[in-house]
C-alpha cells in the first residue's frame, strides 16, 4: 500500500527552524513573500498578531499557500512564525551602520500534496470511481505522483535553507 489511500499526502511535517540572537525579521518576512511569489503560489497571511512588551515585540504570523501543479495535484504549504522579544537595533559592519534586530525566532514549515482536488473521482470508500482513482494512483501515475511529491519536498527545503541563512 502506498499513498493512494491518503489524501492529502503529508510531505513535510513540522520542519522547525529556531534561532536566538541577531537577525533582521523584515528580511525573513520579505524572503518568504518573495519566494512564494517567485514559485507561483497563491498565498495569504492568515494570522498576524503583534504585541509590544517591555522585553520587546512579540509577533505571530501564519501563512497559507497553494499552487496547482496539474489538473490532479495541488501543493499546499503553511508557514508559522513566532517571534519573541524582538528589538530593532543598529549594528556596525565593515564601517557601515545596518538596521537589524535581536530576539527569538521559531518557524514551522508544513507541506502537503492534495490529489484529486477537483474531485474527478469519488473519495467514498466502495464507490467504483474511488477504485479507479486508487488504480490510477497506484499503477498508472505512481512515478509521476512520486516525482511531484519529491519536488514539493525540495521546494520547501529550499525555502527553509533560504530563511535559515537570513536567520543565522
Amino acid at each position: 500500500m502506498g499513498d493512494e489511500k491518503k489524501n492529502p499526502v503529508k510531505v513535510v511535517e513540522r520542519l522547525r527552524l529556531r534561532t536566538k540572537g541577531t537577525f533582521n525579521y523584515r528580511e525573513v518576512h520579505s524572503h518568504i513573500f518573495d519566494w512564494l511569489m517567485k514559485m507561483g503560489y497563491a498565498f495569504a497571511e492568515t494570522k498576524h498578531a503583534e504585541k509590544d512588551k517591555s522585553t520587546g515585540r512579540d509577533i505571530e504570523s501564519d501563512w497559507s499557500a497553494f499552487r496547482q501543479v496539474s489538473g490532479y495535484v495541488k501543493y499546499k504549504i503553511t508557514v508559522s512564525i513566532l517571534l519573541k522579544d524582538y528589538k530593532e537595533i543598529v549594528v556596525e559592519q565593515n564601517g557601515d551602520k545596518i538596521r537589524t534586530g535581536t530576539g527569538k525566532l521559531a518557524i514551522i514549515f508544513n507541506a502537503e500534496m492534495e490529489k484529486n482536488y477537483e474531485k474527478q473521482f469519488s473519495e467514498r470508500k466502495g464507490d467504483f470511481t474511488n477504485f479507479l482513482k486508487e488504480v490510477y494512483e497506484r499503477y498508472l501515475a505512481k512515478k509521476k505522483l512520486d516525482a511531484m511529491k519529491d519536488r514539493l519536498e525540495k521546494e520547501v527545503l529550499s525555502l527553509y535553507e533560504g530563511v535559515k541563512t537570513l536567520a543565522d
